[in-house]
């Protein structure tokens, strides 16, 4: 390989590896398409078989004790009973603020009921938090602020649960919006 070459392959490993390029690229997960704001925005975007996670957050959410609202997406593909995703491990307690989720597609959902649990460190011995969205039909958005047990204690893991569901929509989507205490 010429010198030319060497130097310009030498380069772009370098300019790929650089850490602000690393927080937006598509590679590392960053969505197509979605403005990189550095010092606004902080995300994670995990996709694998047929299911995708999304944490951000964003300035200017603040809540009344001073915490920032964050927000994690969950979505499936054809969900059954059973997929149930460990969306967040807390560091330090969190506080619930609800859960909101909407159905796509062409087959409308029957029955479609997610929770939230909280689990232990090690993902176990899960628990709902009472946090409960039933969806029966298209393109509603449909959300859950009350839940029986809304503070999830330090290094807990918080998971999305598909506990039922009579017809599965072709896309469900949902999003867990809570608070760092």
């Amino acid at each position: 390989m010429g010198q030319l070459a060497l130097a310009l392959l030498l380069a772009a490993v370098a300019f790929a590896a650089s850490p602000a390029h690393a927080k937006c690229d598509t590679a590392s997960g960053w969505p197509p398409g979605k403005p990189c704001r550095d010092a606004d925005q902080v995300g994670l975007r995990i996709g694998a078989a047929d299911k995708s996670l999304q944490e951000s957050v964003e300035d200017g959410d603040l809540v009344g004790g001073g915490g920032m609202t964050k927000t994690v997406d969950v979505s499936w593909k054809a969900p059954v009973v059973g997929d149930d995703v460990f969306v967040k491990v807390s560091a330090g307690p969190i506080t619930l603020l609800g859960l909101d989720c909407i159905a796509t597609g062409a087959t409308t959902p029957s029955a479609f009921v997610v929770t939230i649990d909280e689990c232990t460190s090690g993902g176990a011995s899960c628990v709902s938090s009472g946090g409960t969205v039933t969806l029966s039909a298209l393109t509603t958005n449909t959300a859950d602020t009350t839940f029986t047990d809304a503070v999830v204690d330090d290094n807990d893991w918080i998971r999305l649960d598909v506990t039922s569901l009579t017809t599965a929509p072709d896309y469900a989507h949902c999003r867990l919006e809570y608070v760092q205490s």
